[in-house]
């Protein structure tokens, strides 16, 4: 979302974009967002950093292991890391998803002035962005 935005007003500042776990601007079935966000980041994970686990991994044994690697990769760079998020974020991070989500009358149009080559990548079945919005354009 926040990398479609950029785009538009700034086009010269992105040569290609890659957008992954997203959808438009008032996409299919994102009205529906907070809630389920609500429902996945309301819950408790010890350790936190599990939450992770739970909406990008798939439930089977070898989605789980494989994104206990990705944990594990993602703490190896000790210098230049990002702040770890806290729960002031996930209020206004769910608030802005559900805000993004409204559909609208001519909502997708402006994806026809986004002209940069765009990857876009979902999982097959996103429990966040319903992985349909992926097609759209």
């Amino acid at each position: 979302m926040v990398a479609q935005e950029i785009t538009l007003p700034a086009p010269d500042l992105v040569r290609r974009l890659i957008v992954d776990g997203t959808g438009p601007r008032g996409g299919q079935g994102m009205e529906l967002l907070t809630q389920a966000a609500g429902q996945l980041f309301g819950a408790t994970f010890d350790p936190p950093e599990h939450v992770w686990l739970a909406f990008k991994f798939s439930p089977s044994a070898a989605g789980q292991a494989a994104g206990r690697e990705f944990l594990k990769r993602t703490h190896l760079r000790q210098e230049g890391r990002d702040p770890e998020v806290n729960d002031n974020v996930s209020p206004a991070q769910v608030e802005a998803m559900g805000n993004w989500g409204v559909q609208q009358k001519g909502a997708y149009n402006y994806l026809k002035t986004i002209k940069q080559p765009t990857l876009v990548v979902n999982g097959s079945n996103d429990v966040i962005m319903p992985t349909v919005n992926s097609f759209t354009r």
